[in-house]
């Protein structure tokens, strides 16, 4: 990570709330895992804040939800995040 760079820490089981919304469209979108670049929109923070963050192992921990790293790809599965924010209506 980049000196001066901050985590995002969100503490796990008191979430803010997304747009429902927004929710719901990414539970129906049909993939398994969600782009980096829509989980940032919901976080609220650029796409490369949220991809330093996850290339480190405390990054990954203060998220609150799983993220895997496998090089330079991340995978964040869908129904984790999802629930983490609250979302508890159908997922396809």
């Amino acid at each position: 990570m980049q000196s001066g760079a901050m985590l995002v820490h969100i503490p796990v089981g008191s979430p803010a709330r997304p747009g429902m919304a927004a929710l719901e469209q990414l539970a129906m979108d049909g993939r398994l895992t969600v782009r980096v670049e829509d989980a940032a929109a919901i976080m609220g923070i650029k796409p490369q804040r949220l991809r330093e963050q996850a290339h480190t192992p405390e990054g990954r921990d203060n998220l609150g939800f799983p993220v895997s790293v496998a090089g330079r790809s991340i995978l964040i599965p869908k129904l984790p995040f999802l629930r983490f924010w609250g979302y508890d209506g159908e997922v396809v």
